[in-house]
């Protein structure tokens, strides 16, 4: 009796083991896709490192991303040198000042106080796109000098340019990190923000 139900029992397990098979494989090409996603995202990401901000001559406006105080410190060397007339700080903090932002401010000549702007309300890049461009529109700034850091300029660029008026030219320039290259973590960090903000943001 036990062996006249042997194969009826192997070929109960048959479905069984296609659907496993199945399950699996399906999870193969998932792993796949999303590696490959991440990979070329990290190569996106990282095409902006190394690259050295083209000639400019001069720009009505600057976006300065807050971050770093190398951020900070290149829009108004910017602004110092004239090649921006005016200089958005884009993220502040609502407690802080100029001079909290960069406590040498006093020592530039050029940048007066009242051609920097403070944008206090924004807290993620896209914050930072949507109300930077209040104050593009206000000053009525036909191209943008981005500030932000080398890693970080992919996302801010592909977010800042959808939320920009077209006629505005957003010129990208990179800050050099303090130590030459991101860790491994930062670096990961931000590939892993960029997938985040590509369905909806970009």
């Amino acid at each position: 009796m036990s062996k006249s139900k042997l194969p009826q029992l192997e070929s109960e397990k048959d479905p069984l083991l296609f659907k496993k098979i199945l399950i699996r494989f399906a999870l193969v090409i998932l792993i796949l896709g999303l590696t490959f996603r991440y990979v070329r995202e990290w190569q996106l990401v990282h095409g902006e490192i190394g690259t050295l901000p083209g000639q400019l001559l001069t720009a009505d406006c600057g976006v300065v991303l807050t971050g770093s105080i190398g951020r900070v410190r290149e829009g108004f060397d910017l602004l110092e040198q004239g090649q921006i007339q005016n200089l958005i700080i884009s993220g502040v903090n609502p407690q802080n000042n100029i001079r909290d932002l960069l406590p040498i401010w006093p020592y530039y000549k050029k940048a007066q106080e009242n051609f920097v702007f403070l944008e206090k309300r924004s807290e993620t890049t896209y914050g930072n796109a949507v109300q930077s461009a209040h104050y593009v529109q206000a000053l009525k700034c036909r191209d943008v000098v981005l500030i932000t850091s080398e890693l970080h300029m992919f996302r801010s660029y592909q977010t800042f340019r959808p939320v920009y008026p077209m006629g505005v030219v957003i010129w990208k320039h990179p800050v050099i990190a303090p130590r030459g290259y991101f860790s491994f973590f930062d670096s990961s960090l931000e590939v892993f923000k960029s997938l985040f903000y590509r369905p909806w943001a970009y």
